[in-house]
Order: structure tokens, then sequence, then C-alpha cells
């Protein structure tokens, strides 16, 4: 049974995007490639990362993870509307590097050089962050204009949250 939760991920990632993409070029969906390829990481990915947890399945827990943050990456350059992402591509690759460390600490506590190596590519994450021309007022003032817009979408996911934990 486990196995074959194994393989229910990756063919559910082909069909559901191969069915969103063909129903986005017959225009009955009305968004772009990006932001289904966003929400389908960022929303299937945790399942796997689930399953992945206790099971020695590091490629699991890394694959997943790795999907998961670049579908939140995908859906912030998207939703922010930047337009010059070059600036943003190294602190992403530490961001994403950083989680999965992260994530295999949290699988193995014992092993404390992941979480060294999460710790320190999330603070040069952070120095990136505040040495560009970014500044926190305007991410703070975008992620604000983006809750009050999609303020029904966090009730949906916050109800759902409730229910399952």
């Amino acid at each position: 049974m486990k196995d074959e939760v194994y393989s229910l991920f990756p063919s559910s990632y082909l069909i559901l995007s191969g069915l969103l993409i063909f129903l986005k070029f017959v225009s009955v969906v009305q968004t772009s490639v990006t932001v289904i390829f966003g929400i389908l990481f960022s929303v299937i990915s945790p399942f796997y990362l689930y399953f992945s947890f206790g099971r020695k399945r590091k490629g699991g827990l890394i694959i997943s993870t790795f999907l998961f943050l670049l579908g939140v990456i995908l859906l912030t350059v998207y939703f922010f509307e930047i337009l010059d992402v070059v600036p943003i591509v190294l602190p992403s690759v530490f961001f994403i590097a950083g989680g999965i460390f992260l994530m295999l600490f949290i699988d193995n506590p014992r092993a404390k050089a992941f979480l060294v190596n999460s710790i320190a590519l999330f603070a040069l994450v952070f120095f990136a962050f505040f040495g560009s021309n970014l500044t926190i007022i305007n991410v703070l003032n975008h992620i604000t204009f983006t809750i009050l817009n999609y303020w029904e979408i966090l009730m949906i996911f916050l109800g759902l949250g409730m229910i399952v934990g």
C-alpha cells in the first residue's frame, strides 16, 4: 500500500497538469501556466512530504520540499508581479536548499548538520534580501494586498487545516 501511495503522486502531477494546461488552451481556465504549476506544486507536494516523513525516504523529502518551495516561489513571482527575476534567483536557490535541509533535520533530529546548514542558508537569504533594492515595507505592502484580494481562499485553507488538525 505504501508504494502505491508514492506512485500516486507523480501520476497525479502529470494528470492534473496535463488536464489544466489543456483547459487553458481551450480557454476554460483563464490563468497562466506559471500559476497552474505553482498551485499544483504547492498543493500536492505537502501530501507527498507527509507520507515521506519517518519512512526513511530522503528522496521523497527532498523532491517534495523542492517542488513545494518552487511552487511558492512561482506564485510569489507571479502575484507580486516581479518583472526582473534575476535578483531573486540566488536567494530562491538558497531558500529552497535551506528548506530541504530543515525538512531533513525534522525527519532526523540527531543529524545536527542539517539544522546548521539550514540556518546558514536562511541567513544568506535574509542578508541577500536586505542587501537588494527590495524593502521590507514594499514586501509587507504586497502581502497585505494579496491577503485582501484572496481572503476567501485563505479562509478555506484555514478551515481545512482545522478539520484535518
